[in-house]
């Protein structure tokens, strides 16, 4: 992966920092959303692909919910306070 590269990690250093359930649970999640917001050299992507191809056996509920993807970006915020079962607040 380019960002290890970057900054002189194995993917393995990773797993063996985080565990295996956190990094195949939350790392592999974040990177496979990421790339369902990439686009192709047609200006396409992986979801504009599922959907023409397979959209009509979601709900609509699914198919808001993957066009709404679709278009986001990762972001990382900072937690400041957790209310534990409750809520959390972050910048």
């Amino acid at each position: 992966m380019q960002t290890c590269d970057e900054v002189g990690l194995a993917i393995d250093d990773i797993v063996s920092t985080v565990g295996e359930d956190l990094f195949m649970n939350t790392v592999w999640t974040c990177a496979f959303e990421d790339f369902l917001t990439r686009e192709f050299e047609d200006g396409e992507n992986a979801i504009d692909d599922y959907l023409k191809r397979r959209g009509w056996k979601e709900s609509a509920s699914v198919r808001t919910y993957m066009a709404g993807l679709r278009h986001s970006v990762m972001s990382l915020y900072e937690v400041s306070d957790i209310v534990r079962g409750t809520s959390f607040s972050g910048a």
